[in-house]
């Protein structure tokens, strides 16, 4: 018996959590979509082996991104993570130690939903 490996995602873009979450279930994934961190954190600690990965915007209020990942990676390590932004040579990203946040691919926005399946894809068929 096969688990379908879920994702979250996390962008405080209403549209963009919802379509990319839409196209991961339409991709035979299972998501979810949240808009808040805070929100999305309190929901994964109460799911902490839920999710294979997350794609989680860099730019947020109450946490950005790569709070966020470090918080969900302290749960479980395991996890990983697509990192969304729109600022593809800001001075956080550039000096961001990947493996420190488990992260695995950095999107620039705006992001073709084909792309995005692709990295999904490609990350999800090297974990499971």
């Amino acid at each position: 018996m096969s688990t379908i490996p879920s994702v979250l995602v996390v962008d405080d873009e209403v549209d963009i959590s919802i379509l990319f979450s839409k196209f991961l279930v339409e991709s035979g994934f299972e998501s979810t979509p949240f808009t808040d961190a805070q929100q999305a954190f309190d929901h994964f600690s109460q799911n902490i082996n839920k999710y294979s990965l997350v794609i989680v915007d860099l730019m947020m209020p109450v946490f950005d991104g790569l709070t966020l990942a470090k918080k969900f990676k302290e749960l479980n390590p395991e996890v990983k993570f697509i990192l969304l932004t729109s600022y593809p040579d800001h001075d956080k990203i550039q000096n961001i130690i990947f493996d420190e946040y488990n992260i695995v691919s950095v999107l620039e926005k705006p992001i073709r939903l084909k792309e995005l399946g692709l990295h999904v894809q490609k990350i999800l068929s090297n974990t499971h």
